[in-house]
């Protein structure tokens, strides 16, 4: 397994900022747009997962909830947190 996060893209200048600082910490990264299959999430093999979003108050449609089961830490900015608790109840 590569040592390697996911960044789900769900506002390109929100998620291209979070690489950026990333990457400066010398941590792998490799960003995803935010509609990617769960399966294809979980083939990556990654770490753990960051939901990058923008902060309008509306809760990404493509937000799939299979993420919370795969067993990988997420962190989730702006938008995508808010789709997570509503996910979580």
């Amino acid at each position: 397994m590569q040592d390697m996060l996911l960044i789900l893209n769900f506002d390109s200048r929100y998620a291209s900022t979070v690489a950026m600082k990333l990457r400066a910490e010398r941590i792998d990264c490799r960003i995803l747009p935010g509609d990617t299959p769960f399966e294809k999430v979980v083939a990556q093999g990654a770490l753990g997962l960051v939901l990058a979003g923008g902060v309008t108050g509306e809760i990404p449609e493509t937000l799939d909830g299979r993420l919370l089961s795969a067993g990988l830490p997420v962190l989730a900015l702006g938008d995508p947190a808010l789709g997570l608790v509503s996910l979580l109840g």
